[in-house]
């Protein structure tokens, strides 16, 4: 680490009251407790966007004249159904947007941890 790092880590550790060895440790520590989470957010989202992404298939596949007992949710044309075949579409961008942005992440977080923990400081 550079000079103006090791100051930042320094004027950081003061404002909280502890050493800047052992701010490092715990910034480099929460580096894997981030991969844990973007493990299992991941998966949710994948979940979420499968789910709606059937859901929106579901819609287009409906016929009225199939012969089945419809519900307010799936009955042809109603504002529900509307609302929610947009806000499928929804679900399915912010997931891909928050998949995109995270995996990114995940190559840093287990091979070089000290430089997610060097650019969370930086970034703060």
């Amino acid at each position: 680490m550079n000079e103006q790092t090791n100051k930042l880590i320094e004027a950081l550790a003061q404002k909280l009251g502890t050493t800047a060895e052992h701010l490092w440790g715990v910034l480099v520590k929460q580096a894997r407790v981030e991969l844990i989470v973007t493990a299992i957010e991941i998966p949710l989202m994948l979940l979420a966007m499968y789910i709606c992404f059937r859901y929106i298939i579901y819609i287009f596949k409906l016929k009225p004249e199939d012969g089945e007992i419809m519900d307010v949710l799936c009955a042809p044309q109603t504002p529900i159904r509307i609302v929610c075949f947009v806000s499928c579409w929804l679900i399915l961008a912010v997931c891909f947007i928050f998949i995109c942005v995270n995996l990114e992440q995940i190559p840093t977080l287990i091979y070089n941890p000290e430089y997610w923990a060097l650019k969370e400081i930086l970034g703060k």
